[in-house]
């Protein structure tokens, strides 16, 4: 009884670890297949230019960024700080 037991757990061991060394290897291929693919068929441009047209007068839209003080005002990327 124990000897069957044993070569079940043999056997299951082995079929196991088969198993967990074939999907590595199915893994490490597919991770490869898919850096190769990016490093050669996407364009990875770093550099980009964001333009818009501004229907507010010079003036005024430069003073906006001139006066630093009142730059939190009107960013609403920047947090407000009370000093």
């Amino acid at each position: 009884m124990i000897s069957i037991l044993v070569t079940f757990f043999y056997l299951y061991y082995f079929c196991a670890m088969r198993i967990f060394k074939i999907l590595t290897v199915i893994i490490i291929l597919l991770g490869g297949a898919y850096a190769a693919s990016m490093y050669y068929l996407v364009d990875e441009s770093k550099n980009f230019t964001i333009e818009k047209e501004i229907d507010y007068p010079v003036d005024k839209v430069f003073a906006q960024f001139n006066n630093l003080q009142n730059f939190t005002r009107w960013n609403n990327f920047l947090p407000v700080r009370n000093l």
